[in-house]
C-alpha cells in the first residue's frame, strides 16, 4: 500500500504500513484520514473552535503537533459518513490503540483527553 502522499517519516510509514495489515488481519477496515500538516494548517485546526468558528478539533499548535513533523498520523474505520467511520465501540479504539503500542506507537487514545484516531512516534 502506497502511504507516500501522507508524507510520513520513513520509520513512522514502515510502522503505519504494518499496522494497518496487521488490523486488517485482525478484522478491521481502517484508513489513514491525516498525516504530515503544514503550520499553517495545523494553526488553522487549532484556531477552530477559539478564534474561528466550528468545534475544537485540536490541543496543538504547529509548534507542538507531531503532525507538522511527519512523525503522526490519523483513521478512521472506512465508511461514507463521519459517523460510519468514528461512531465504533471504545473496545474497538481500544485494541487498535494496543496493537499501535505493540508496533511502537504513542496511541492518543491513552492521552490525558484521548484522541482516539490519533497515533504517533517521537
Amino acid at each position: 500500500m502506497d502511504l507516500s502522499k501522507w508524507k510520513l517519516t520513513p520509520k513512522l510509514e514502515a510502522i503505519a504500513q504494518e499496522f494497518l495489515y496487521q488490523a486488517k488481519l485482525k478484522g478491521y477496515d481502517i484508513k489513514i484520514t491525516q498525516g504530515y500538516r503544514t503550520a499553517k494548517y495545523q494553526d488553522d485546526l487549532y484556531a477552530q473552535g477559539r478564534t474561528k468558528p466550528g468545534p475544537v478539533v485540536t490541543d496543538a499548535t504547529s509548534k507542538q503537533s507531531w503532525h507538522c513533523k511527519g512523525k503522526a498520523f490519523d483513521i478512521a474505520f472506512k465508511g461514507k459518513t463521519l459517523e460510519e467511520m468514528y461512531n465504533h465501540p471504545e473496545a474497538q479504539w481500544k485494541a487498535l490503540a494496543d496493537l499501535g503500542k505493540e508496533l511502537g506507537l504513542i496511541p492518543g487514545f491513552y492521552f490525558k483527553k484521548p484522541d482516539m484516531p490519533h497515533f504517533e512516534i517521537h
